[in-house]
């Protein structure tokens, strides 16, 4: 036998066995990758411990180990929920609902969803102030959300049988009714028992306000369309108002027969139609006029009424013809407002922008003429120019130290799932600290007994909640040392009984501190002395928001310690909030409150003392339907009711401390409190201990499927690569076939398997993908199988990741990477072969938005890049994108790329926003209008000569060679409109879409010079 030695010539089968094992690699990389995630935790559940579920009669009840004693708390109410919402919508209990509780998102909210199936999702922390409208926020949320269940899940029969072969996704309810509707019935099913949103005129402000400015929307304006304020918040007012209307006149009976009828599959004005012989316009025009309004009020400028533009008022903005500054006439959200003796601080919303006015030298002017036409030279100028000092997603409060050094913000940032967060600007160093302070909100300022400036927030983390007080150890009034994040030192905590929820902590007189507690549904202000003794204040169902505290010179000259606040009565159908002061002694608590007894348009959303003022002058936060603006008030001139010794006083008591210094361990009144818990949660305690407990096993609810008769396996051609896309050329889908999809019951990974075959392209074959994620972090996988006549004849594997490193304070940081592996041939029957591409990348970016005009934004993004490919010939390469958004009158764009491809060397475009038009308007056709607008745009590519690795390297030569033929160009008018179809679900996909029209100075052999089309770019 003769032995051959040395290296060994590959054959041709050898590299058929190479492409194979290269293939599947792919595929079993893919595999791992789909089975990992089937059995990972994310989406709203990442980072919680391990899951158990509670077994009700109709409900799998899903929790992590943190929030058993919540889910043990919504067993005890779920079926019997169940059997209420479906006795007053007259159905049956059909389904059985998963619900899945998560503490992990630390924002209070839930949803329902159909697709792929039934399920309910709990997100289990205390409510912010603007849901606080429930005795219990866990299980009106519950309630909700089980609320939309049943009204979207109410079907006829052959709804029932369409649903029984397709999955739960077929419920007509859930794609023909409009959000309003949905939301609404929601709303006023929460609110039957007197509490909800319904009767807090917090949350009705925006429908009674819209009706006294005359701007009432139409039904079609509140579908839940509208893609800026107050789109997200109007279909919860407007249909809760309107569901509640309906209920009160015709009777639940007929309500509960309009879900029967669009169960049937009839659209939403059918629906209506038939159940209240009506049409929806007839009905919406009633509705209105049952809306109640104040009897009396004044208008939001007025002399009389002593209100007026806060920026006119003080000098820094010249009054349009309405009265209104620039500043309060361009639809900006103004909110979170605060102020000190030195300055005011406020949000917008619209731009993410913190906003301070410093407090001049100048003294106000009482003696003013008319409030309404006062110039510059009528009063002099309290505050300088305002000043953006930084920008922040998602403020939630701001507060201001009383030494003119720090200013506190509270904001939720992504961190997998929503996150509380605290941070502190340093007025002197200009610089801004996130603090390593978890799980807590509303930070403020107080002082301790020895005059120790604290930061106080509530820690929403545990149950029961707490307001934790830190010392900033460094950097102290008269410092100029750098504040760091180990100088931030837990002092102390307060403990509140259970079922209280603390809110709005701020400065109290001799180390004291106060805060508003609401309990049930009674909202108390709270005081504390020194020792954590307190007294507390307020009325039977008052609501009060947003506390600010000033310590201030009363009529001899001593200073007694002020609150500023804005209440409303709860349950009056036209009460408006308004403004309220309370002024209290040191020594034994005692004070008096001054409540506004009449009402101004737009309502005091809240409200501070005036830098200068001594309590007679406020700068408050108003509201119209689409508008928050800052407004400024003098007290003395409103109708006052004046409550000596407060509305109502609870005696002293002591509250729970732990002092972080000193004792870890609970005082001995800890144990009156605890015992106290115990009390009110007996019932609790004995109504689930015959619900069985079972482990989590996700593939129990894998096989709830949602099934569509459609096939999604497609074919691909390998086709030269011309710009950052992936996607071969699409020969065509294996459409007649079906697909199936499931997902974990939060949704966090979606699977979906495919099938069919393709009549035209004579091949079919099988498609599979996973997707999932969380709010930092998603990924979607997909592998498609296809044979023709001759047995194999290709195969893609696909993988896109993207994770954001950091964001926040209007700075993000993000990476990804995308590719796909081909292996096969395509219908022209060339050999086997296989190819792939991928492109991975780093972005910086600082874009934020500048005004709420549409594109006003300004801000550097900064791409750097490698790109990979292995089509015809191998390439590699790095490359750069920047792009520049420059805001003003005529908002710019401006992006260049240095090899967005191996067939360009470079490319750069130039986009001008010309005009912008808000229509914000449903229209009769179904579609409702976002805005027109009209751009142009100049961009141009250079193409270039490919080499195999690294043409970077080239760069100064590739350019130095260019020549006129290489470039091409076009110049393009645009105009488009941003919108979506008006109905049901499809509300929810918006679309870009417009007339183009073209230009190209330089056309290549098979362009036109001068063309025209449509465009159009769906996003969900």
């Amino acid at each position: 036998m003769r032995e051959t030695q040395g290296c060994r010539v590959k054959s041709d089968n050898d590299k058929v066995r190479s492409d194979r094992g290269r293939h599947l690699s792919f595929v079993f990389a893919l595999f791992f990758l789909c089975a990992a995630s089937l059995f990972a935790k994310g989406g709203v559940l990442s980072g919680a411990g391990r899951l158990s579920v509670i077994r009700t009669q109709y409900f799998d009840i899903i929790y992590p180990e943190e929030a058993a004693q919540s889910a043990e708390k919504i067993a005890a109410v779920a079926d019997g929920y169940y059997e209420e919402i479906a006795a007053l919508l007259q159905t049956d209990c059909r389904s059985r609902y998963p619900v899945t509780i998560t503490r992990s998102v630390e924002s209070a909210n839930g949803y329902f969803t159909v697709v792929p199936y039934n399920a309910i999702v709990i997100q289990d922390v205390p409510p912010e102030i603007s849901l606080d409208q429930n005795s219990d926020s866990l299980t009106s949320v519950f309630y909700h959300e089980l609320t939309h269940a049943v009204t979207t899940t109410t079907r006829s029969s052959f709804s029932r049988f369409v649903s029984a072969v397709f999955g739960d996704w077929f419920a007509p309810a859930g794609f023909l009714e409009t959000n309003f509707m949905h939301e609404g019935a929601a709303v006023s099913f929460e609110s039957l028992k007197g509490e909800g949103r319904v009767w807090d005129p917090y949350a009705r402000q925006m429908v009674v306000q819209a009706k006294i400015d005359g701007r009432f929307p139409s039904w079609r304006d509140v579908t839940g369309a509208r893609d800026i304020f107050p789109g997200g918040t109007d279909a919860y007012a407007f249909g809760g108002m309107f569901c509640h209307f309906l209920q009160e006149t015709y009777g639940m009976e007929k309500f509960a027969w309009f879900w029967k009828t669009t169960g049937s599959i009839h659209t939403f004005k059918r629906s209506i139609k038939k159940t209240y012989g009506k049409s929806v316009s007839d009905l919406w025009k009633d509705f209105e006029a049952w809306v109640p309004v104040p009897e009396h009020m004044t208008a939001a400028i007025s002399e009389d009424g002593g209100t007026d533009d806060f920026f006119v008022a003080n000098g820094l903005e010249e009054a349009k013809k309405t009265g209104f500054s620039p500043s309060n006439s361009r639809r900006s959200v103004l909110k979170c407002l605060d102020t000190s003796a030195y300055g005011a601080v406020w949000y917008d919303t619209k731009t993410g922008g913190v906003w301070y006015a410093a407090r001049g030298s100048g003294t106000w002017d009482t003696d003013a003429g008319d409030v309404q036409n006062k110039t510059t030279d009528d009063v002099r100028t309290v505050f300088i120019k305002p000043k953006k000092l930084f920008t922040c997603a998602a403020v939630s409060r701001l507060s201001l130290s009383d030494d003119e050094r720090y200013l506190a913000v509270s904001y939720l940032y992504a961190d997998r799932t929503t996150k509380t967060s605290l941070a502190l600007y340093d007025f002197r160093r200009d610089s801004l600290l996130s603090l390593p302070v978890k799980s807590s909100r509303d930070a403020g300022f107080v002082r301790g007994a020895d005059g120790e400036l604290l930061l106080s927030c509530v820690n929403i983390s545990e149950k029961p909640l707490s307001v934790d007080f830190y010392a900033l150890k460094t950097g102290g009034t008269d410092s100029g040392e750098r504040l760091r994040k180990k100088d931030i030192v837990l002092r102390k905590q307060i403990f509140f009984a259970d079922g209280e929820q603390p809110f709005s902590p701020c400065l109290a007189a001799d180390g004291g501190f106060a805060c508003i507690v609401k309990k049930g549904m009674d909202w108390k202000l709270r005081l504390y002395k020194a020792d954590d003794s307190f007294c507390e204040y307020g009325a039977e169902k008052t609501v009060i928001h947003h506390l600010h505290s000033r310590n201030l010179s009363d009529s001899t000259g001593n200073e007694q310690l002020s609150f500023a606040f804005s209440y409303a009565a709860w349950g009056d159908d036209a009460a408006l909030p308004r403004a309220g002061l309370f002024q209290v002694k040191s020594d034994d608590l005692t004070g008096e409150f001054f409540l506004q007894d009449d009402d101004v348009s737009g309502s005091v959303l809240d409200v501070a003392f005036h830098p200068e003022s001594q309590g007679e002058r406020l700068v408050y936060v108003g509201a119209s339907y689409d508008t928050q603006y800052l407004m400024q008030m003098d007290f003395s001139r409103r109708k006052v009711i004046r409550a000596e010794n407060g509305m109502s006083r609870r005696a002293e008591v002591r509250q729970v401390t732990r002092h972080a210094e000193n004792a870890p361990e609970p005082m001995e009144n800890d144990t009156a409190v605890e015992n106290a818990t115990q009390m009110e949660n007996a019932s609790l305690n004995t109504n689930h201990s015959s619900y069985p407990h079972i482990s989590y096993n996700p593939l129990r609810y894998y096989a709830n499927t949602m099934r569509i008769p459609i096939g999604m396996a497609t074919s691909y051609k390998r086709d030269a690569l011309d710009s950052y896309g992936f996607g071969y050329m699409n020969l065509g889908t294996a459409f007649v076939g079906a697909t199936i999809a499931s997902a974990t019951p939060w949704q966090d990974t979606v699977v979906a398997v495919s099938g069919g075959w393709n009549p035209f392209g004579k091949n079919g074959g099988a498609y599979l993908t996973v997707s999932g994620g969380n709010d930092t972090f998603s990924y979607s996988a997909n592998g498609n199988l296809m044979f023709d006549g001759a047995g194999f004849m290709q195969t893609t594997e696909g993988l896109s990741l993207a994770k954001t490193l950091y964001s926040r304070f209007g700075k993000t940081v993000s990476a990804g990477a995308a590719g796909i592996y081909f292996y096969g041939h395509d219908t022209s029957g060339a050999e086997n072969g296989w190819s792939a591409r991928s492109f991975g990348y780093v972005q910086l970016s600082n874009v934020r938005k500048m005004s709420p005009r549409y594109a006003d934004s300004a801000g550097l993004t900064f791409q750097p890049f490698v790109l990979w490919e292995r089509v015809f010939a191998h390439y590699v390469n790095v490359g750069l994108t920047a792009a520049v958004r420059i805001p003003g009158l005529f908002p710019i764009s401006l992006s260049a790329t240095l090899f967005p491809s191996s067939s360009y060397f470079a490319s750069g475009s130039a986009t001008v926003y010309l005009f912008s038009w808000e229509v914000q308007k449903g229209i009769p056709i179904a579609v409702y209008l976002d805005r027109l607008y009209l751009s142009a745009t100049y961009a141009g590519k250079f193409s270039y000569q490919t080499k195999q690795y690294f043409d970077i390297q080239r760069t100064a030569d590739i350019a130095q060679n260019l020549t006129k033929k290489d470039y091409s160009d076009v110049i393009q008018l645009k105009l488009g409109v941003n919108a979506s179809v008006n109905v049901g679900v499809l509300a929810r996909f918006r679309f870009d879409t417009g007339v183009v029209f073209q230009y190209r100075p330089n056309p290549k052999a098979n362009e036109k010079k001068i063309s025209a089309g449509v465009s159009s770019v769906v996003v969900y």
